[in-house]
């Protein structure tokens, strides 16, 4: 695996238009598509009409408004271009849904959905609950809505081919889920011939183990349990890499923490520094560009200050950092190259990310 990646040859971004700089156009496309759908089956002839032509000035923006290349493009009208309209709605509801999973994909936070266990609030009053959580009549169970940040893992070939045969079975399932935490979502692209235009979202919402899959032709979203991993080898081994990435992110976790006691009464600003002064928006960044060997340091965002809370999971812009000089006291002045983020590095797994220098803000 090189280095760093661009974004834009993730197949997220290579194939697909940015939805996040254009939400509202979004929202507005899918509530036309639905609505459409719905007043076309309607027995009334005026909404019956109505729906016709809201389906037919919705189906002729799919295509350019979703796909950057022509054949995607032209795939998308030729599926949309027949007179049967029962069948006409439910092939752009394909391409509707996509367009409602496609911002995920590209980094968006999604509210989810956590529902509260009995034996944390068996001892709280109803006017407490009432006031702390929303009650879902359906499950019969208290919940509240938690914001999922987005983090981008990437898995290269020879890692995802080691555990394209291996059986997945139920403990690493359970590993899995105990690993996989409910305020992120991981967005995975295998560096494989064979998944080279796949794009996985794993998370979790209300309470189970999700998986949304986008390709060119479609996105789903399958819950994950050991019936769906059957037979299922190209799942089983994204996963099986995922918790291969997440519990060695947790033994660098530990060994740092292990690091950091050993390091107490050290005169070392950048070892000793008490946790709680140290800016929640510093970010590591490596430089990319230069012959050496990686050389890491802290970078604190712009705005950002002492005691700013920062979300946990894919990390926040800047993504990028512009080349400058920088001037020392004696006189020196050295070029530091332009950089890109890699938060979390180790054999095999990357989690990194990329912005073009052209969004980013001056």
């Amino acid at each position: 695996m090189s280095k760093f990646i661009d974004k834009m040859n993730l197949p997220q971004y290579k194939y697909f238009n940015n939805m996040l700089s254009q939400d509202e156009k979004r929202k507005e496309l899918v509530a036309d598509g639905l609505s459409a759908g719905y007043l076309v089956t309607s027995r009334n002839k005026r909404e019956y009409q109505e729906g016709l032509v809201l389906l037919s000035k919705s189906k002729a923006k799919l295509a350019d408004f979703i796909y950057v290349f022509e054949e995607d493009k032209k795939r998308c009208r030729s599926e949309i271009s027949i007179a049967n309209v029962k069948v006409l709605v439910k092939r752009v509801e394909k391409y509707l849904n996509i367009l409602s999973l496609l911002p995920i994909f590209q980094g968006k936070s999604v509210k989810r959905t956590l529902y509260i266990e009995d034996d944390i609030i068996k001892d709280l009053p109803e006017s407490q609950l009432l006031r702390l959580y929303k009650y879902d009549e359906k499950k019969e169970k208290y919940y509240k809505e938690i914001m999922s940040i987005p983090k981008l893992v990437l898995i290269n070939e020879e890692l995802y081919q080691s555990y394209l045969m291996r059986e997945f079975t139920d403990k690493e399932l359970k590993r899995l889920d105990e690993l996989v935490p409910v305020d992120v979502h991981f967005i995975i692209v295998v560096q494989s011939e064979t998944q080279k235009d796949i794009t996985y979202v794993v998370g979790k919402d209300k309470g189970k183990f999700i998986i949304d899959i986008l390709k060119r032709e479609y996105a789903v979203t399958v819950d994950v349990n050991m019936s769906v991993l059957n037979g299922r080898d190209d799942l089983s081994a994204m996963l099986l890499s995922l918790l291969d990435y997440l519990i060695e992110i947790r033994k660098a976790e530990s060994e740092r923490r292990k690091q950091s006691r050993g390091t107490e009464g050290s005169y070392n600003l950048k070892e000793s520094h008490p946790r709680q002064y140290v800016d929640k928006n510093s970010i590591k960044v490596y430089d990319m560009k230069g012959t050496a060997e990686l050389d890491a340091f802290r970078f604190i965002k712009k705005r950002g200050r002492l005691g700013v809370r920062r979300r946990q999971g894919y990390e926040m812009i800047p993504h990028t950092r512009k080349g400058h000089y920088r001037h020392y006291k004696d006189g020196k002045v050295v070029y530091v190259r332009s950089t890109v983020i890699h938060k979390e590095k180790y054999e095999g797994i990357q989690s990194a990310h990329r912005i073009n220098e052209k969004e980013e803000k001056e």
